[in-house]
């Protein structure tokens, strides 16, 4: 199926709805406000479906923000985030429907400093899912999610001489992504609800941040140009795995 904070911080979660294709325009973006089914942080809105239909609903993993470890430390702890654009489900009915169309794709995590005012503040755990409905998928059966990635971002800290922030940015081109699925039926009037891990912690760790060298401000840059971008793009081109469908 793969497809390939510390004290004084609170874990915010932008959380961009999908727009609905159809007809070339984009209407309003669907609310994907986390837990509104009643099955707290990390469930799935199903209040976006009330007649039925495809809900896909993405998730950071691990959930963010997050220790990653390896021989830096790496502490994921202020931003991942993947934009995505022309994120379909390929059915056996719907081949290149509209219906199951979303462009664009926000998924964004991240982690904002605020004013604590008493002691032991500490960050709330961020993960919520990014849901993008499709109440018009017609009944058939799926095999695939299919996206192009526009761009991504990661933030957080790692440590080679000292502790320092990182970066790392990247525009790639032509990075196309297939998400197999396990021939998921949908009939009329049904619901599914297909869930998708990203995977935010392996195109962390597949730099080796002693490496890097600082810029003028200090932080640890990794963007299009550096020599480490190849093993992160590997990383993230898989890194979205299904690990649910109900």
């Amino acid at each position: 199926m793969r497809g390939r904070i510390q004290s004084g911080l609170f874990a915010s979660l932008l959380l961009v709805g999908c727009g609905v294709g159809g007809s070339g325009s984009n209407p309003p973006a669907v609310d994907a406000a986390p837990g509104t089914d009643g099955g707290g942080p990390g469930a799935p809105d199903g209040s976006l479906l009330p007649n039925g239909g495809l809900l896909v609903t993405f998730v950071p993993d691990p959930r963010f923000p997050a220790d990653l470890g390896g021989p830096s430390s790496a502490f994921l702890g202020k931003r991942a985030r993947l934009k995505l654009r022309e994120l379909r489900v390929i059915g056996d009915a719907a081949p290149g429907d509209e219906r199951t169309f979303h462009d664009p794709v926000d998924l964004d995590w991240r982690c904002e400093e605020l004013e604590c005012e008493e002691e032991g503040c500490e960050c709330e755990p961020g993960g919520h899912p990014v849901d993008c409905a499709f109440p018009d998928a017609p009944d058939g059966i799926y095999s695939s999610v299919l996206a192009r990635l526009e761009s991504y971002e990661y933030r957080g800290t790692a440590t080679t001489d000292i502790q320092r922030d990182f970066t790392i940015t990247d525009l790639p081109t032509g990075m196309d992504l297939t998400i197999p699925l396990s021939d998921v039926p949908l009939s009329a009037g049904g619901t599914k609800v297909i869930t998708i891990a990203v995977d935010v912690a392996s195109p962390v760790l597949a730099v080796d941040w002693s490496t890097v060298t600082p810029d003028g401000t200090g932080v640890l840059v990794v963007d299009g140009a550096s020599p480490q971008i190849g093993a992160v793009r590997d990383e993230v081109g898989s890194s979205f795995t299904v690990t649910s469908v109900r």
